[in-house]
């Protein structure tokens, strides 16, 4: 490896046992602050809030060592979703209102009502649809 490199043996076993420079024991020190401020935001904050953490903290440092010992260390904010924008489509077609907000049955199994619901969970939107009879007030059938 020394000669393809064209570095002297010696050179390189001096280099492997050389240590650590003031500069990089630093930057370790620094970095487990950065994951600890991060992990408390729940891997929310980037480098600016972040920063501002150290700051408060005692730490003197620039935000740009704070963004590139991030970058370097694959430490990343995670994006919250993002709301999408109404965008006017076609009319939706309507059913017909056969109840006529009469919900007063004497007979199971005749009139059933649905209704559709969405919960936000950490890997997307679960949508759960219900549908019940009227007149015993029993789930007759559920789907997520």
């Amino acid at each position: 490896m020394c000669r393809v490199v064209q570095v002297h043996r010696s050179g390189f076993y001096r280099w492997t046992k050389r240590p650590d420079s003031k500069r990089a024991v630093a930057n370790e020190r620094l970095v487990r602050q950065i994951r600890h401020y991060w992990n408390e935001s729940d891997r929310a904050y980037g480098s600016p809030r972040v920063y501002r953490d150290l700051r408060e903290s005692g730490e003197t440092c620039g935000e740009n060592r704070v963004a590139r010992l991030m970058q370097v260390h694959g430490i990343r904010a995670h994006h919250r979703l993002s709301r999408r924008r109404y965008r006017p489509g076609r009319p939706a077609n309507v059913a017909p209102n056969r109840l006529q907000q009469d919900f007063t049955v004497r007979t199971p199994n005749t009139v059933w009502a649905t209704d559709i619901t969405h919960i936000r969970t950490l890997e997307g939107w679960l949508y759960v649809a219900v549908v019940m009879d009227l007149c015993s007030r029993r789930i007759v059938g559920w789907s997520m």
